[in-house]
């Protein structure tokens, strides 16, 4: 066997190394993304359930605390914080802020693609009803100039359908210091 022969057996052996390489490459990359979409769905679906289980756990908090859910009924029924007491105002005050604090999260959730658009645009039309409420809508006008909010989040709320800064209550809030 001379040289020339020896060379072209060994450029023939790189050239079939090079294209099982390529394919195993491929093969990777298509596992990966495999990998990867199975993951999105399970943060995505995590994310939905979390965000749900958040709304279920107020509501048993609600009706498990008989004392908190006469303050909620009291503050509804009339439209504002009247006839309640301090501590009874900065109570209620406190579950509105965990509330949107939490909505809030789902907010950064659904920005950074976890949580999907048709369960955020539940959320969504859900927070924009509640904060159209009185007397939330009256505590709302003031918490939104804090700075517990973000102004993305505010202005995502605020453009939901149906929501008109107009429609909330002209009533002077009453708060008590935080």
């Amino acid at each position: 066997m001379n040289w020339d022969a020896i060379s072209a057996i060994g450029e023939m052996v790189a050239a079939i190394a090079v294209v099982i390489t390529l394919l195993f490459l491929i093969v990777q990359l298509r596992l990966s993304r495999q990998a990867t979409a199975a993951n999105t769905k399970v943060t995505r679906s995590a994310a939905a359930a979390q965000s749900q289980n958040y709304l279920a756990k107020f509501n048993e908090l609600l009706m498990a605390n008989a004392d908190l859910s006469k303050l909620f009924t009291e503050a509804f029924a009339q439209g504002s914080f009247e006839g309640l007491a301090d501590d009874e105002v900065f109570r209620i005050q406190m579950g509105l802020r965990a509330n949107m604090q939490h909505f809030e999260a789902m907010y950064f959730q659904f920005e950074e693609g976890l949580l999907e658009d048709r369960v955020w645009a539940l959320r969504r039309s859900y927070i924009g009803s509640f904060i159209r409420m009185k007397p939330v809508a009256d505590w709302w006008s003031v918490e939104r100039e804090s700075s517990a909010f973000t102004e993305e989040f505010i202005a995502d709320i605020e453009s939901s359908e149906g929501f008109v800064m107009g429609e909330l209550g002209q009533r002077a809030p009453r708060s008590v210091d935080r």
